[in-house]
């Protein structure tokens, strides 16, 4: 568990330009830290280093354990709360179902959201959409998730100012206690915070040593009257938690398989009119127009992959919960597949039929539109990472991915194709399957690495 926060020589710069150089500031038990400057100088930027969203120019940013130094990587997953401009909450779902999930994804107690509902006078929000809430009601419960789950390091970005003077007071309380039980914070702030705190004006040079004298509440670490507060400790269950939610996402409000199906049936249609009325030539083609239209099919969802979490800024949360970020995108690609690629592969077979294809031909159908479909969701996966903060994403998304969704078209539909002439099919079959394979166990590594570049 982190009890020392320590920030050494540390080089920031956005965008070609240097924000600021030499930073130096240190953080214990017990204490708070509220950055100050003018806009733009690097007060956000200062947190997402410390978050590790951010990597530097120069200098480290440490934390320190019981026993010495800690590992960067494993000492944030599972210490700190980052609270940033955006709530991370979605607009479509209801107030308990935001407050719910980040609480499993954070690893809260079973009793957590209840203590969090309570602390920030939520329980007549619960049921609401997030997007019918006020933009004080959805700081509280973005606020909530801190209580839920109780971390050492809270990392807060103005978090007081959409408050009212009632919920300002109150969460300044909450703010008390977790330094009197010998948690840390590190605010960017314009207005004073109420708690007592040291002051770091990252704006006025020289930066070295600012911010270093005493502080926190009672003002040393000796006069912290409770122990550390206690680490959330590990839970299984936020890989089903966050496929759940994509789910939801996905089958709830955003349409679901609705769009891309009626896509894939209007496409399929409209396809085979350049070719003539001719029963037999349909029936050629209809192997290759249902994978073809397939792949179109699938692109039409994509952007939503990662597109919204990073716009609201869910994507900075998931990125720093626990499971590997790795994960996270196997389990998105898993509930992309099983949302749309799967439903989807299920039409194939009436698709080619009405085309002209032998209903003898459906299982072989069904089975290669499945397995063209997992490597779909996948590959399909990389052109959403490498399009987060683009101006039309989904263009550059179709850019990257129609290449990627060769392979699975050539191999499926030459697969049916071999059926339908009497050709030995397994082969294709054999092929696709290595395919989608190989999409599913390597994909979410060049995911990863998009979305990490993405959020710095």
């Amino acid at each position: 568990m982190i009890r020392r926060l320590l920030i050494e020589n540390l080089t920031l710069a956005r965008g070609g330009r240097t924000l600021f150089a030499g930073l130096d500031a240190a953080l214990g038990q017990g204490q708070a830290l509220a950055l100050t400057g003018a806009n733009g100088a690097g007060k956000t930027s200062l947190l997402r280093a410390v978050a590790g969203l951010l990597p530097p120019e120069a200098g480290a940013v440490a934390f320190e354990g019981e026993e010495g130094p800690l590992e960067a990587e494993a000492a944030r997953a599972g210490s700190l709360h980052l609270l940033g401009h955006h709530d991370g909450l979605k607009t479509n779902r209801t107030a308990r179902e935001e407050l719910t999930f980040w609480s499993r994804w954070s690893g809260a107690a079973p009793d957590g959201v209840d203590r969090a509902v309570e602390a920030m006078s939520l329980a007549p929000l619960l049921d609401l959409d997030v997007r019918k809430l006020s933009a004080g009601q959805r700081r509280r419960l973005a606020l909530a998730r801190l209580i839920a789950a109780p971390r050492p390091l809270w990392l807060l970005d103005e978090p007081m100012a959409p408050l009212d003077a009632a919920h300002r007071a109150a969460f300044g309380e909450l703010m008390q206690a977790h330094l009197l039980g010998g948690g840390m914070i590190l605010a960017a702030v314009h207005d004073p915070l109420p708690v007592k705190v040291r002051t770091l004006d990252i704006s006025s040079p020289p930066l070295r040593g600012r911010g270093q004298g005493e502080g926190g509440v009672g003002g040393t670490l000796a006069d912290v009257a409770r122990p550390p507060p206690p680490l959330t400790p590990p839970r299984k269950g936020e890989g089903r938690a966050l496929f759940r939610r994509e789910l939801a996402l996905a089958w709830g409000r955003g349409g679901g398989v609705l769009y891309p199906g009626a896509f894939y049936a209007g496409l399929s249609t409209l396809l085979p009119l350049a070719a003539g009325s001719e029963p037999q030539r349909l029936a050629a083609l209809a192997p290759g127009v249902a994978f073809a239209a397939l792949a179109l099919s699938n692109l039409l969802s994509l952007e939503r992959l990662f597109e919204r979490d990073y716009e609201d800024g869910a994507l900075d949360l998931l990125v720093l919960g626990a499971p590997p970020l790795e994960a996270v995108c196997l389990v998105k690609g898993l509930a992309q597949f099983v949302a749309v690629g799967a439903p989807l592969a299920l039409l194939a077979p009436v698709i080619a039929i009405a085309l002209g294809a032998a209903p003898t031909l459906a299982p072989l159908i069904v089975a290669t539109a499945l397995l063209g479909g997992l490597g779909f969701a996948f590959t399909g996966g990389i052109g959403a990472a490498l399009a987060l903060g683009t101006r039309r994403g989904g263009l550059l998304i179709a850019v990257i991915v129609l290449p990627l969704f060769t392979p699975p078209v050539i191999f499926g539909a030459g697969a049916v194709q071999a059926l339908a002439s009497g050709l030995p099919w397994s082969p294709g079959l054999i092929f696709l399957a290595a395919y989608s394979l190989a999409a599913a166990a390597l994909s979410p590594f060049a995911m990863a690495a998009a979305v990490r570049n993405a959020v710095a």
